[in-house]
């Protein structure tokens, strides 16, 4: 039996509360003093780490595209939320050599800082190799962000291959020296939760992503179309908020916009 109706292609009535018994205890679990429409709560500080190689260059272009929507949606529903991004490649000709290892927007509440960063020609994907890319320096990089002390803290790691030491390769893959399980302790040590978004289906990446996501207490999703990661990062950052996600996948419903792939990433959230 499908939790879906798919004559109407909405959450059956059974899976449709427990769906929203689920989300509302997520809610309560995040919830730390963020104050609804007003300017006085905590606030919200999040990261997207965006794997910027070849084979990421639809996602990437996906968010470039709507970054003003994610943007504006995460800033009405977060008082004093700020934005920040971390694009990647790998080292060697491919990436650090030929364009770059990591570029940092450092967090900012001006959504238009953001969308520039991004739109800006040097980000622009290249070409990757069939290995392990660099996450392990995109974390490094997330760890130096100023993060706020008393500010919600959450990080959205979006891609397809494991950090260097995580089953592809061996540590010494990453000529840097930096060892991904470090940086992930410092982070947790911060308080910064890590949500892993799975792009392809990598069994090594699949492995320490969700190794990530349980060791800062966040969650690993999974994405099925490069068409949900703007309503992805939005739905994390309202999550990770306080928010009611419920709120949201509602009015994406009655939009005709809320997709089974869609359906699944709140239930993961509220899961």
């Amino acid at each position: 039996m499908t939790p879906f109706d798919s004559a109407q292609g909405r959450l059956s009535k059974t899976a449709r509360e427990s769906f929203l018994a689920r989300a509302r205890a997520f809610g309560d679990r995040r919830w730390d003093g963020v104050v609804l429409g007003s300017r006085g709560g905590i606030g919200l500080d999040a990261a997207f780490l965006l794997d910027t190689t070849g084979s990421m260059s639809v996602h990437l272009n996906e968010v470039r595209l709507r970054t003003t929507e994610i943007a504006d949606e995460i800033a009405r529903e977060v008082p004093r939320s700020r934005l920040g991004v971390v694009c990647y490649k790998d080292h060697g000709d491919q990436g650090e050599n030929a364009h770059y290892l990591t570029l940092v927007q450092p967090l900012t509440e001006r959504g238009d800082d953001v969308r520039a960063f991004l739109n800006a020609r040097q980000v622009a994907p290249g070409k990757g190799g069939g290995g392990a890319e660099a996450v392990e320096c995109a974390l490094r990089a997330a760890n130096s962000l100023a993060w706020r002390a008393s500010a919600r803290k959450a990080i959205v790691l979006v891609g397809d291959k494991p950090p260097h030491g995580a089953g592809m390769d061996a540590l010494d893959g990453c000529s840097r020296g930096v060892d991904y399980r470090d940086e992930v302790e410092a982070l947790a040590k911060k308080g910064v939760r890590v949500y892993t978004v799975l792009v392809d289906s990598y069994l090594e990446t699949r492995r320490v992503f969700e190794w990530m996501a349980g060791e800062t207490g966040g969650k690993f999703l999974e994405l099925r179309s490069s068409k949900d990661l703007a309503p992805l990062l939005i739905s994390v950052c309202l999550a990770e908020a306080g928010k009611d996600v419920t709120k949201f996948a509602a009015r994406l419903e009655a939009e005709g916009l809320l997709t089974d792939s869609r359906k699944q990433i709140f239930l993961a959230l509220a899961g």
